[in-house]
Parts: C-alpha cells; sequence; structure tokens
C-alpha cells in the first residue's frame, strides 16, 4: 500500500482562496469553519489569476509543489465570525 502524506501547510498565502460553491461552512460561535475539496490545479490558478499566474510568485512554487501543480483533498479553513479573516493566511471569507 501506498504511503499518503496527512495534511500540508504551506508558510505562503493561501495561493486561492477559499471558493464558496467548493466550501460546505459551519458556524462554531467566534469561528466559522470552512470544509473545502480543493482540486489545485494548473488550470484551477490560471482562472484565477490569468496568465501571467507563475510571475506573481516570482516564478518560485511553494514548498513540496515541484514542477506541474496537481493536488487534490480536503482542505479546513477557519475564519474569524466578526471579521471573516482566515486564521492562517490574509484571506477573507466572501459569504
Amino acid at each position: 500500500m501506498a504511503e499518503h502524506e496527512l495534511g500540508r501547510r504551506y508558510s505562503i498565502r493561501t495561493i486561492i482562496a477559499p471558493l464558496a460553491e467548493k466550501t460546505v461552512v459551519i458556524d462554531a460561535g467566534a469561528v466559522t469553519i470552512g470544509v473545502e475539496y480543493r482540486v489545485l490545479d494548473e488550470a484551477t490558478i490560471l482562472d484565477f489569476y490569468g496568465p501571467d499566474a507563475r510571475a506573481k510568485f516570482d516564478n518560485v512554487a511553494p514548498a513540496g509543489m515541484d514542477g506541474v501543480v496537481e493536488e487534490d483533498g480536503l482542505c479546513l479553513h477557519v475564519f474569524g465570525t466578526d471579521d471573516g479573516l482566515d486564521a492562517s493566511t490574509t484571506n477573507r471569507w466572501a459569504s
């Protein structure tokens, strides 16, 4: 059986903010939790940033993302209920 890496956290801003249509939102008092099934690939990045997507990141991929980007899986987001800010990035939840 192949070994899988469990979870991954990037030390940069989230490449793409949570997509509302793919995120289930759970009100949890002081925080709002978003559970998103995320497909992160070259097409999604181009749709979000346009044709110069790599240039916006100084042509450097995040650690662990070498070559062509093609990942998918669950992504957990924690937002402040009052301000909508993601606890680990500068992204704001657009409800």
